[in-house]
């Protein structure tokens, strides 16, 4: 039999099939084991049909080097510079940060998400607080908010540097609670979950110098409260930290404070089945103010904008990306315009950057920017 002929007979077989498997003519999947069509004559081979299955197809995001960044995102409608970010479902949630309006300037509790769907913002309810520096990790539709700075005189930098209080944001509620302490005031550091295990690392202590501090609390048992692991060796703040392949990777940062503080490129991996930190290869360049715009898309860890230089510097355009599995980091296509202190995460494959500022010019960003993966 030719191909042509075997290929018409395998079509006419399948409009077969439809025609006899109800009523419309769809074709529903069966447990039972379908009967083979008999073989055609003149010695044809016969084709057995088996019952059909449709998958939706799955997105997969390029890994290469290049990004299309457009502005076709809706501005937000109040800039700012060092929000907290929580990305859920298709939700990009910006909790906090600092404001510059015409009353003053200093950290706000007003927080909103942006529908990725819609392209549209949404007001959701206040922070407890008007936090910043908090670690951040997502459990579902929990948002975990861990420790951090707050404002105590609106309009103003007036702030305490530190804090025990763990909160938990409910996506679906739109409702915030208290849960376990932290065993010590802390800011600046980073979060994570692995498994049922809520992680806190690095940062400020109380008195706003370096910590290697590395706490652990179990998600289903947070009475029993927090336990110590093993401490991160190189203490960093404004550090950045996401979970990929079992374990916690802490992205850059920062020693010091304003003024004198100094953005650090190295890479410290935990891996909870040795309770051990090792390194990763350090980033091209050095990147503070990294924490909320540091994030997870196709395998690898994507880092955008920052600082660089020792008390800050321009705002840097980068766009890096790690590859666990190779331990080399890639040079993305930059942004348009550099921005510190940014909220950036992806949906679906699609990269979005939110609010940031000029470090040098201290102008806070309120437009948007979309980057979609081509390369």
């Amino acid at each position: 039999m030719t191909r042509l002929t075997t290929s018409l007979f395998i079509v006419m077989t399948l409009i077969a099939v439809a025609a006899c498997s109800g009523s419309g003519g769809s074709v529903a999947p069966s447990a039972a084991t379908s009967q083979p069509p008999a073989a055609p004559a003149g010695g044809a081979t016969a084709v057995t049909i088996k019952d059909f299955q449709f998958t939706p197809a799955t997105t997969s995001v390029p890994t290469g080097s290049k990004v299309t960044w457009t502005n076709n995102v809706a501005r937000y409608s109040q800039a700012k510079t060092e929000a907290l970010k929580a990305v859920v479902d298709d939700r990009i949630y910006v909790f906090g940060g600092f404001v510059r309006d015409s009353l003053g300037e200093g950290p706000v509790s007003g927080a909103d998400y942006y529908d990725t769907s819609t392209n549209t913002w949404h007001q959701v309810a206040d922070l407890p607080r008007s936090f910043t520096h908090a670690g951040m990790a997502v459990d579902g539709h929990n948002v975990y908010i861990v420790g951090g700075y707050y404002g105590t005189k609106p309009h103003t930098y007036a702030q305490v540097f530190s804090d025990r209080e763990v909160w938990v944001y409910n996506t679906d509620t739109n409702t915030y609670r208290q849960t376990t302490p932290l065993p010590v005031p802390v800011a600046g550091g980073g979060a994570a979950i692995i498994g049922r295990d809520l992680h806190y690392f690095g940062g400020y202590k109380s008195d706003r110098s370096d910590a290697t501090y590395h706490f652990v609390m179990d998600l289903d048992h947070p009475d029993q409260g927090w336990h110590n692991a093993a401490p991160i060796p190189m203490s960093r703040s404004h550090v950045a930290a996401v979970q990929l392949n079992g374990k916690i990777y802490a992205v850059g940062g920062q020693t010091g404070i304003d003024p004198l503080y100094f953005p650090k490129a190295d890479v410290q991996v935990y891996d909870p089945a040795t309770n051990s930190w090792s390194r990763g290869a350090s980033m091209p360049q050095p990147l503070s103010h990294i924490h909320s715009s540091t994030f997870v898309m196709g395998g690898r860890i994507i880092v955008i904008g920052g600082d660089t230089l020792q008390g800050g510097g321009p705002p840097q355009t980068a766009v890096l990306a790690y590859n666990p599995g190779t331990n080399t980091w890639t040079r993305l296509t930059s942004l348009p315009t550099g921005r510190i202190g940014a909220v950036a995460g992806q949906v679906n494959g699609t990269i979005y950057v939110l609010t940031g500022r000029d470090l040098q010019s201290q102008t806070r960003i309120v437009d948007s920017l979309k980057g979609i993966p081509v390369a």
